[in-house]
C-alpha cells in the first residue's frame, strides 16, 4: 500500500510541475535573438581581434573578439528594453591586416535587431 501511495505522489508531482510549466511558460532567460558578427576589411579580407561590444543604454552588456574568419557571436536576451548599440574596436593595432576605425552601429532595440550584420572596416 505504501509503494501505490509513494507512485502516486511522484505522478501527482511530475504532473503538477508539466502543469505549471505549460500555463506560465518557460523562463525569459532562455529567450532572444542570437546575433552573428561578420568583420570584414576594404578588401574582403576578414579581420580578427577586433573587440566587439555590444552597449545596452551606454554600457557594456556583452564583448567578444573577432576569431580568424573574422566573426563573432552574441546573444541578446529578449527582455533587453533598452537601446542597444554595437561597437567594432581595432584594440590591437598593425597585428591584424592594419590599423581599423572604430565602427558603431547605434539606435537599435530589441524589435530591430537583425541576426547577420558585415562590418567593412577602413584605415585610419
Amino acid at each position: 500500500m505504501k509503494t501505490i501511495r509513494n507512485i502516486l505522489r511522484w505522478l501527482l508531482g511530475g504532473s503538477f510541475t508539466l502543469i505549471i510549466a505549460a500555463c506560465y511558460g518557460i523562463p525569459a532567460d532562455y529567450q532572444g535573438k542570437n546575433v552573428k558578427i561578420k568583420c570584414k576589411n576594404t578588401n574582403d579580407q576578414p579581420i580578427p581581434g577586433l573587440e566587439l561590444k555590444v552597449l545596452e543604454n551606454g554600457l557594456d552588456s556583452s564583448w567578444n573578439t573577432t576569431d580568424a574568419e573574422g566573426t563573432a557571436d552574441f546573444f541578446i536576451p529578449e527582455f533587453v528594453s533598452a537601446s542597444l548599440m554595437i561597437r567594432a574596436a581595432d584594440i590591437d593595432g598593425l597585428s591584424n591586416l592594419g590599423d581599423f576605425q572604430t565602427m558603431i552601429l547605434s539606435n537599435l532595440t530589441y524589435g530591430t535587431i537583425e541576426t547577420n550584420y558585415t562590418f567593412i572596416l577602413t584605415n585610419k
